[in-house]
This record gives structure tokens, C-alpha cells and sequence, in this order.
């Protein structure tokens, strides 16, 4: 009996020293913006800030709406994303600094990158420093006007198709996220990859499953986000990935396929892949080092190699981030249009005239269609792809006016949805009103307005899905009539668990064929 007895009060001290280690460790940094004079939000013991993550009750763009009102007088202020410290800025004339005019001292987006273990993290989202910069400027071509120009035909390919899958449900109430889904991905195959995805016509096809799973919350992601912020050192120890081995592999087999078949029939396109492709042998003055040699080399000679992981890495990150963003936009665009009758109209009109023009959509007429740019950049504001932008420091900054100085690897984070719906900016921010951005419009402050980011980092393709955008848009409101239904509430209710500002129970509209 002593000896049990004995045994157990060792294991009891046992277990309470490791909790009491655990407690620590995660609480242990707590006090860094007390240090340092910052206000902040009280963090909760294990969790930090981020009970959010786990509760759900609001989507995390409305809680960092709800602490822009509660620190509204301030120009920043502290977070803690579990343990790790985290400066929200929400001063405009801060944020300009942060993203653009001192940008070197934010270089990086703060991303996690796991090399060795996540073989399609090497892409333009979580590069960093000189890799990332000298890979922009290799892809930047890809998204000239005189390219873009050039996909203007791929394009009306795909619009045509949706407007076939579109016709057959005229009439009736049409669930519209998983269709603009659907033409996203077809859109991205032809236009990046030079391959006919069957999306639209298909739902099961191959694409189509991996483009669902991507944007789903499970517990993979889950995990692997909090272990990224507790300590990204375990995650890469235990070699746990974002991705499962499938997918990863699937995406490395899809890029070494289409290469392969390519080089032994000579095939030359003008997309997205070509263009790596090209530069893969421009590069290659012998045969293509490894990831990892690619940061060696950028060392030596201020270049990068595009090896199989690194392209690969690319075509995936072109297709995560040209897929739900745009998707999303086009549903919530639809939905506006429905709910703002006066405003459908007028673009519809601008439409007929544009295409009076010329009979047709082409790259110039598209882009002398005023109105259209206002409406998409008020949905923009309405709801923004990124309702967060984050900026890691990555050289000591000390804020103008303040001794306050940001230490390098901390995170930045501006809440633009919370900026985007402020009425000292956007006067009745809930009201749809693309008249806020007339060419007249001088109002909108810098730094107030940034739905793809701002600065040398903003997003790369920003000008193409601006483009599929006008182009879907002009060619669905030349044939259709878009209205709410009873059964669609709105404004919306986003979805607590989606990454992106996503209606509640998806977006229903009644589609009737003019």
C-alpha cells in the first residue's frame, strides 16, 4: 500500500510539474506588450486571443471589427495569437508606412514555411526576403497587359460554357457560390495550365474535389495552424503537413506530366505554366538544383531556380489563390446586383453600349467600362478577399511618433474589412454605393482601401481577376436578370467557419433570361 501510495504521488508530481511547464511556456510571453508601454487585449491562459479559433461564434473578420471600435482612438494595439505576439495596426497613415512606403522593414507576409516538409510551400505567398522578390519579378510578365490581352479568347471560352450550364436554369433559384466555383476552376486550367477542367459541366470531376477541399476548415488545418503559432519548430520535427501526401503529390504528378508532354511534342502555349517553363530553361545552365540550393544560389548570384518543387509550389498557389477569392467576389457581386436593382441596371446599360462598340468583349472595351470598375471595387470593399493583411517585420521599426519599436520577426496585422465598413472612410458603409469611386472620388484615404493588399506585395494576379471579373459580369447581365428570392436573407450572415466572407447557408438568386 505505501508503495502504491508512493508510486502515485510521484506520478501526481509528475503530472503537475508538466502542467505547470505547459502553463508556463504558453503563457510565458504574455507580458511582451505590457513590456513595451502597447496596449493591448487581455490574452486568455493557453488560447491567448484566439478563442475565436475554437468557439466559432463570429467570423474572425467581425471580432477584429469588433476590437477596431473598442480601440478606435488608437493607432495600434496587441494581440496574442496563442502565444506569439502580434501588433494590429489600424492607423491609415501607419498602415501606408507598413505596407508600402517603408516596406523594406516589412518585407515578408508572415506565412509559415516548411521546406522540408510541406513540398508546396515554396511559392510567392510564403517565400521570403530575396527569394521571394527575385521569383516576383520572374512571374510579374505573366500578368502585362499584352498578356492579358492574349487570354482575352480562353477566357470567352469559359464564360460561353458558363452561360450554357447558366441557360438550363433559368427560371428557377440557382445556388450561385458552387457554380462561379466551378467556372473559377475552369477558368484556371485553361488560362494557367492550357487544360479543359471539365468543372462546369462535371461537379466530380478531379479538379472540382480538390478545389472543394481546399478552403475546408478540418482538423489537419487546424492543427497545423496552431502548431505554426505555438512553435513552428515542432511541426517540422514531426513532420506534420498542411497538406495530405495525396494532394501534394497530385499537384507535383500533375506539373511533371503536363512538363513532360509538353517538351516531347513540342508544345509551346501562352499560359501560366509555359511561362515557368521558359524561365526554367532560361535559368538552367545545367540541371536544376533543390529548393533548398535555390536559396544558396540566390546568395551567390541574386537569381532562382525553378526546379520541379518550386513550379509546382506555383501552379498550386496560382490555382488556391485565383479559385474561392474569385469565386466568392462574383457570388457576392451577383447578390449585390439582385439586392440593388437601380444599380444592375445601369451597369446592364453600360454594358449594351460597350458591346455596341464592337459586338464584343474585347480587352479595351473591357476595360473603358467605368461603371463596371466602380461596382467591382465597392464590392471589393464590401467584402474583401483578404479581410486581413499581415506583414511580418523583418527589420527593427520604430512607429513614427512613438518610441514604440517593432521588433523583427513580429507580426503585423491590419484589419481591412474593419477599415473597409469604418464611416469616417465610407460614409453608410453598409449601403452598396460604387459612386464612392468615381475618377472625381479624391476622397478615399491611402491606406483606407486595400482588398488585395497594397505595396510590393499586394497580389500578383489582382489584374487578371479583375479582368475575369468584368468579363463574366458584362457577359452574364447581357442575357440574364438577376433578383433575390424570398427564401434569401440580406444583407448576409457570413459563415462563422469559412475563411472568406461567405454568406451563411450560400447565396440563392432567381436567374430569368431578358
Amino acid at each position: 500500500m505505501e508503495v502504491f501510495l508512493s508510486v502515485t504521488s510521484v506520478l501526481c508530481a509528475i503530472i503537475i510539474a508538466l502542467c505547470s511547464l505547459l502553463y508556463y511556456y504558453f503563457t510565458s510571453t504574455f507580458n511582451y506588450w505590457k513590456d513595451r508601454g502597447v496596449k493591448f487585449i487581455k490574452p486568455l491562459p493557453l488560447v491567448g486571443n484566439m478563442e475565436n479559433f475554437f468557439t466559432r461564434k463570429k467570423h474572425g473578420a467581425e471580432i477584429f471589427q469588433d476590437n477596431y471600435k473598442l480601440y478606435e482612438k488608437d493607432r495600434f494595439y496587441g494581440i496574442y495569437f496563442f502565444r506569439k505576439p502580434v501588433l494590429v495596426v489600424q492607423d491609415p497613415d501607419l498602415i501606408h508606412s507598413v505596407l508600402v512606403s517603408d516596406f523594406n522593414h516589412f518585407v515578408d507576409r508572415g506565412f509559415m514555411k516548411h521546406l522540408e516538409v510541406d513540398k508546396l510551400s515554396g511559392h510567392l505567398l510564403s517565400l521570403t526576403g530575396d527569394l521571394w522578390k527575385n521569383l516576383r519579378k520572374k512571374l510579374t510578365p505573366i500578368f502585362t497587359s499584352g498578356k492579358l490581352k492574349g487570354m482575352i479568347d480562353e477566357l470567352q471560352v469559359c464564360v460561353d460554357e458558363l452561360d450554357n450550364v447558366l441557360s438550363g436554369q433559368a427560371g428557377q433559384e440557382v445556388q450561385v457560390e458552387p457554380l462561379m466555383e466551378r467556372f473559377t476552376t475552369r477558368v484556371i486550367g485553361s488560362v494557367a495550365f492550357g487544360c479543359e477542367f471539365d468543372t462546369l459541366t462535371d461537379p466530380n470531376s478531379e479538379f472540382s474535389k480538390r478545389a472543394d477541399s481546399l478552403f475546408k476548415v478540418n482538423f489537419r488545418t487546424a492543427f497545423t495552424f496552431l502548431l505554426d503559432n505555438i512553435n513552428p519548430n515542432v511541426r517540422n520535427f514531426l513532420g506534420i503537413k498542411v497538406l495530405p501526401k495525396e494532394t501534394e503529390d497530385f499537384y507535383l504528378n500533375f506539373v511533371k506530366d503536363t512538363v513532360s508532354h509538353r517538351e516531347k511534342n513540342n508544345i509551346s502555349r501562352k499560359d501560366f505554366l509555359q511561362l515557368l517553363i521558359n524561365l526554367r530553361k532560361e535559368d538552367a545552365a545545367g540541371a536544376p538544383g533543390s529548393l533548398e540550393g535555390s536559396h544558396q544560389k540566390i546568395k551567390d548570384r541574386d537569381n532562382v531556380i525553378l526546379d520541379d518543387s518550386l513550379m509546382a509550389s506555383n501552379v498550386y498557389i496560382f490555382f488556391v489563390a485565383g479559385f474561392e477569392t474569385t469565386a466568392t467576389t462574383l457570388s457576392n457581386l451577383l447578390l449585390e446586383l439582385a439586392a440593388n436593382q437601380e444599380v444592375q441596371e445601369k451597369l446592364r446599360e453600360e454594358v449594351r453600349r460597350a458591346l455596341g462598340t464592337e459586338g464584343k468583349l474585347s480587352y479595351d472595351v473591357i476595360n473603358e467600362m467605368a461603371y463596371m470598375k466602380m461596382v467591382i471595387s465597392e464590392v471589393l470593399r464590401k467584402y474583401p478577399p483578404a479581410a486581413n493583411v499581415s506583414r511580418e517585420c523583418t527589420k527593427a521599426y520604430t512607429i513614427p511618433g512613438s518610441d514604440v519599436t517593432i521588433e523583427e520577426s513580429i507580426l503585423v496585422t491590419i484589419p481591412a474589412y474593419a477599415i473597409h465598413m469604418d464611416p469616417k472612410y465610407f460614409p453608410d458603409p453598409e449601403k452598396f454605393l460604387p459612386e464612392r469611386f468615381t475618377d472625381n472620388n479624391k476622397n478615399i484615404k491611402q491606406g483606407t482601401y486595400m482588398p488585395f493588399g497594397d505595396g510590393p506585395r499586394n497580389c500578383i494576379g489582382m489584374r487578371f481577376a479583375m479582368l475575369e471579373m468584368k468579363m463574366v459580369v458584362a457577359s452574364l447581365l447581357s442575357k440574364y436578370h438577376f433578383t433575390l428570392p424570398p427564401t434569401m436573407k440580406y444583407p448576409i450572415v457570413f459563415d462563422k467557419k469559412a475563411v472568406f466572407l461567405k454568406a451563411e447557408g450560400g447565396i440563392r438568386l432567381k436567374v430569368e433570361k431578358l
